[in-house]
């Protein structure tokens, strides 16, 4: 089909009908036998296909939201142990000048062992002092017993010099 050029008259103007629409028009030939080219399958089952599909659709969209639903529910939880910043700030410095404590105390306490002598070292000196004990005590019972001996000496020297002397007198 060709388009018809008629020209109107309007106005002193002339314009086909084409132009008056603003429209072109393209010949087109219809199919009248498109409901063929369907397979029977769709035609009996593609209500019930689509319907499932939709349902399918409206599950999931119902999962989801509930899914968001418990999110939002936790997230409202946790927001409400949430802890306040000025709150948290007050606390964090509590702790950092506590642990800066510690550190100055941990100086001490190495300054102190650095003065002090350790466990191991004073239980040597414990262990060499205790040796040096046993062995002036063996000094001692064996000086006792020199001098018991010397002093047996002495007195048997002393009776000697009393005979002597007693003999030297008698002349």
């Amino acid at each position: 089909m060709e388009p018809e050029n008629k020209k109107v008259e309007s106005q002193g103007v002339d314009l086909s009908a084409e132009q008056q629409l603003g429209v072109t028009v393209a010949s087109q030939s219809v199919d009248t036998n498109h409901h063929d080219d369907v397979p029977t399958v769709w035609k009996i089952f593609g209500g019930a296909i689509v319907s499932i599909i939709f349902m399918l659709i409206v599950t999931i969209f119902g999962y989801i939201i509930t899914n968001l639903n418990n999110v939002q529910s936790s997230i409202n939880c946790l927001n409400a142990d949430m802890v306040k910043k000025t709150e948290f700030n007050d606390r964090l410095t509590h702790v950092w000048q506590k642990v800066s404590q510690v550190d100055v105390l941990k100086d001490r306490t190495e300054a102190i062992e650095k003065r002090c002598p350790t466990i191991d070292t004073l239980k040597e000196k414990s262990a060499t002092t205790d040796q040096r004990i046993n062995m002036l005590e063996n000094q001692v019972k064996s000086l006792q017993e020199e001098n018991k001996t010397q002093a047996r000496e002495i007195t048997a020297l002393r009776e000697r010099l009393a005979v002597v002397e007693a003999a030297v007198k008698r002349p």
